[in-house]
């Protein structure tokens, strides 16, 4: 699977895709780019049969995951 973007970073273990996104010298901002990224990786982990959960995440601080009860 191609990992050659620009905002994003694609990692595939045990069925899960890491989907990462990269720009926190940006705070993390999302443009033109990034949402052309995503729609590519997105269709492509749609027709991966191998990818069973997508997990979407970024570095830095600007984007803090939610703890669910």
């Amino acid at each position: 699977m191609n990992n050659a973007y620009e905002h994003w970073i694609l990692e595939v273990k045990n069925h899960i895709a890491y989907l990462t996104l990269n720009r926190a010298n940006k705070k993390n901002r999302l443009d033109e780019t990034t949402l052309k990224e995503l729609a590519i990786i997105t269709e492509k982990l749609n027709d991966e049969v191998d990818v069973w959960v997508v997990i979407i995440q970024a570095v830095g601080d600007c984007f803090k995951p939610i703890k669910l009860v």
